[in-house]
């Protein structure tokens, strides 16, 4: 039996911090150091590492405070407000926080590009993120992701994911895989 008090229960489990913190370290490195190659002459982008590194200061608040204890073990409500502060606050404030020349070698190689184009069609993202969120919280699939931890992980990184395709096309920053027309 868990001694400590809710409201004293921080997550330090290694694979949530060792994934923001990996997370905050790789935008570092690409709005820092590697900007010279990524973007010559391109500034700082202060006010957007702000907005990323905000995402993820939100998103551990999420995962990692007392209301992870709270919405795991007490409240649907609190457990579906982290659901959708993933979804409709972090992932935007994560693409709005990373500069296009950091997107373009990831998302516009041989490789990627092809797939990133079906992906990110306003369409196409209103499924697969529909589908997602609706599919883990089938009963089975939601019981099965409170009992496992790497599952729960898994869970919140699906959420993630598909949330940034979700918001891809309101707001990308690429011309290459352009955001949707205002009739969309």
């Amino acid at each position: 039996m868990n001694t400590v008090p809710i409201y004293l229960g921080w997550q330090l489990d290694p694979v949530l911090l060792g994934g923001i913190l990996t997370l905050g370290a790789c935008y570092g490195l690409a709005v820092g150091p590697l900007r010279a190659r990524l973007a010559p002459g391109a500034a700082f982008p202060r006010r957007q590492a702000l907005w990323f590194y905000g995402g993820l200061a939100v998103m551990y608040l999420m995962e990692g405070s007392p209301l992870h204890d709270l919405a795991e073990r007490y409240l649907l409500s609190v457990h579906m407000l982290q659901h959708l502060s993933l979804s409709y606050l972090v992932a935007p404030m994560l693409l709005w926080g990373t500069p296009p020349w950091v997107l373009k070698p990831l998302l516009l190689n041989r490789a990627v590009a092809p797939i990133a184009r079906v992906l990110t069609k306003p369409l196409v993202t209103f499924f697969v993120f529909s589908f997602f969120f609706s599919a883990w919280h089938l009963p089975a699939i939601y019981e099965a992701a409170l009992r496992n931890d790497s599952l729960h992980h898994a869970e919140h990184l699906v959420f993630l994911a598909t949330s940034l395709l979700l918001w891809w096309p309101l707001m990308s920053p690429l011309k290459e895989l352009p955001r949707a027309s205002y009739l969309t």
